[in-house]
């Protein structure tokens, strides 16, 4: 079986289609469909997983303060269902061969995108990540680009995980 590879960073920028300009609803629209460009700030991947100590290593987990861990010391993630309810948590370990570009994910700021900038119109479904270090546990703080949009290279490769079970 062939190794995931690291998640390349995106650079592709949706724009508003003249036909919604032409509408009503322009008005409202302009400050987010803008001029456009391609002024984009693409960060490299940090040594730090964000997030915040959880209570415990179970989806229920509540968090406390905010803390960021060495992603070299993550031994193990674990992602809570989405959808249905009932389905079961998901453990990866690096052993799996999505361990690692997850982690490189996680550790990667979203895209900053100049003032003005248009942002795709959609929502990202909400996820509840682990992450458990020898020291403690910590509830991921999963990056959003300035459009507050997760990157969807990362959003595939944990869906991949999910499907797989690790």
């Amino acid at each position: 079986m062939k190794p995931a590879a690291v998640p390349e960073r995106h650079t592709e920028v949706a724009t508003c289609p003249r036909s919604v300009l032409s509408t009503v609803a322009a008005a409202a629209l302009l400050g987010a469909c803008g001029a456009g460009g391609a002024d984009v700030h693409t960060y490299s991947p940090s040594n730090h997983v964000r997030g915040f100590v959880a209570s415990s290593f179970t989806c229920a987990a509540r968090k406390q303060q905010a803390v960021q861990v060495d992603r070299a010391e993550v031994t193990q993630l674990l992602l809570c269902p989405i959808w249905p309810k009932g389905t079961k948590p998901v453990e990866i370990t690096p052993a799996s061969r999505l361990f690692e570009p997850i982690i490189v994910g996680l550790a990667t700021p979203g895209d900053r995108y100049r003032s003005g900038m248009p942002c795709a119109a959609y929502a990202d479904v909400d996820q509840t990540i682990l992450a458990k270090t020898p020291a403690t546990q910590i509830l991921v703080d999963i990056p959003r680009d300035s459009c507050s949009h997760f990157d969807p290279k990362l959003t595939a490769l944990l869906a991949q995980a999910r499907e797989s079970g690790g």
